[in-house]
């Protein structure tokens, strides 16, 4: 599985075109793609998936849960707000109005690798997230993971 890594900040262009960070389009062309698949995702960010780590995301056991009623609801939405988002010449794709809005994207994104997909965050919420919820933990991370 291919990992995904790094910070960047963009400026939202105009007609909502996000630049994607080059190493994450050449990902992109290692397995073949021609678009992303972008969701909308907890915590008031975008999700940023290539083709194979969509098809992982969306497998069926992952919604697997005691609280059949969450699992639905989280399916219905990964799933009614996902799109494919195909690189322009420059390495642009353009967001869905409804998605900019979901995310407060006003004038800068946060583009972040997570792992097994990317994450693209206005840049407001992004700084609160993470002296918030990053920031703060340092030193707990530390204590209970192993890196």
């Amino acid at each position: 599985m291919v990992t995904l890594y790094g910070k960047y900040i963009y400026v939202l262009a105009g007609k909502n075109r996000l630049v994607i960070p080059p190493m994450f389009r050449e990902r992109l062309r290692e397995e073949g793609g021609r678009h992303f698949i972008v969701s909308c995702g907890p915590d008031r960010c975008l999700c940023l998936f290539l083709p194979s780590q969509w098809a992982e995301a969306a497998r069926e056991e992952k919604f697997l849960s005691d609280d059949k009623e969450k699992a639905r609801a989280l399916r219905r939405f990964l799933f009614s707000s996902a799109f494919e988002a195909e690189p322009d010449a420059q390495g642009r794709i353009l967001l869905n109005r409804s998605h900019i809005d979901f995310a407060g994207i006003k004038k800068n994104a946060v583009v972040c690798g997570a792992g097994h997909k990317a994450e693209i965050w206005a840049e407001e919420v992004w700084n609160e997230y993470e002296a918030r919820n990053i920031r703060s933990n340092l030193k707990d991370f530390g204590k209970t993971f192993d890196l």
